[in-house]
């Protein structure tokens, strides 16, 4: 699955936190990327999943951007 978000990224976090909470999916790989462009926040997401019955806890949380 792929996402692009454009702005805050706690929004961005909660998206992630509800799809996962709704899908309870197995994360593989994880892969994030931000981008400045002009005043705007670009964040692309990458999540490689597989449908999981499994019922543990996980959660997203967006690193910060390093400038």
């Amino acid at each position: 699955m792929i996402k692009i978000f454009q702005g805050a990224y706690q929004a961005v976090q909660s998206d992630i936190n509800q799809w996962i909470e709704v899908y309870n999916p197995k994360v593989l790989d994880f892969k994030q990327s931000m981008v400045i462009m002009e005043h705007t926040l670009v964040i692309l997401i990458t999540i490689l999943y597989e449908e999981a019955r499994d019922k543990s806890k996980v959660s997203y949380v967006l690193d910060k951007m390093k400038r």
